[in-house]
This record gives structure tokens, sequence and C-alpha cells, in this order.
């Protein structure tokens, strides 16, 4: 844990020194090209995963899926990520 800061998680990637991060997560509309909406996490996949799904449920015009609303037609996710689809 850092002592300096107890939300950052330790992070540790090929070919890089461990480290303490965050994640900053966007969900952008590629079509128009801007950013709607963003969200900062932990640096761990299984928060990146719950934030994706609420973006989706914030953005409005991309429900989640189980609410039947208005849904993306395509949705793509950085390489070397998880979409928690």
């Amino acid at each position: 844990m850092s002592l300096t800061d107890p939300q950052a998680a330790w992070v540790a990637r090929k070919n890089a020194d461990p480290f303490f991060a965050y994640d900053a997560n966007y969900l952008i509309d590629n079509k128009a090209g801007i950013i709607v909406d963003a969200e900062g996490t932990r640096a761990n996949r299984i928060a990146e995963i719950a934030i994706t799904r609420t973006m989706l449920d914030r953005s409005g015009g991309a429900s989640s899926f189980d609410h039947g609303g208005s849904q993306p037609t395509l949705l793509m996710v950085q390489p070397g990520c998880s979409s928690g689809w």
C-alpha cells in the first residue's frame, strides 16, 4: 500500500518497473469524435469493468443492455484491456 496515497494501486507491467497508479477510463463516441464520459479508477481490471458498465448507464444514450434502452451498435476496447462483457 502507498503510504502517501492509499487509493493508488501497485501496477506491474511488462518491460517497466512497478509503480503506484490510477487508470483513466473513457467512454468515447468514435463517430462524433467526443469523450462522452470519463472516470479515474484504481489500476485493476475489476474496477475497469465496473466503471465501463457505470459509464454506459450514466451516458443515457448508451443504456445498459439489461435495461432495454438505446444500445451502442459497437463497443471497442483498447488492445490489452478487458471489455467486461
